[in-house]
């Protein structure tokens, strides 16, 4: 299988400030690819084994929070990774992470000083080698 799975990808970027809080029995799946979502009509473009990013910005309301992972993980999102971006939303709904524990959805929360930029190209960079 190409990629590397969301085990190994956990490892990679745990060091920068990367947390992992639901969804831990999804670790054998595998990332094949990674990209940047905001928008939530935008998942007509996600391919089956991606990795989304999101800053989630464009929620203001935690249920719309848990209707965008929750779609991602029905089109086909191996695993999502946030950025939690103010106080607000400091805390992810008990029942979120119950939901993304059920489906065995990873989700990772990064630190908000880590661009996106620098977690892709760790991403790749372990994809090539593997």
């Amino acid at each position: 299988m190409d990629g590397i799975s969301v085990n190994e990808a956990y490892k990679i970027l745990k060091d920068d400030g990367v947390l992992w809080v639901a969804g831990k029995n999804g670790g054998g799946k595998f990332i094949q690819s990674v990209t940047v979502i905001e928008k939530p009509h935008d998942f007509k473009n996600l391919q089956e084994g991606e990795m989304l990013l999101a800053t989630l910005y464009q929620f203001p309301i935690q249920k719309d929070i848990m209707n965008f992972l929750i779609k991602a993980q029905g089109n086909q999102a191996v695993c999502a990774g946030i950025r939690l971006h103010n106080d607000q939303f400091s805390d992810i709904p008990e029942s979120l992470l119950t939901l993304l524990d059920r489906l065995n959805s990873p989700l990772f929360v990064f630190n908000k000083d880590v661009p996106f930029s620098i977690i892709i190209k760790k991403l790749y960079s372990a994809n090539c080698k593997s």
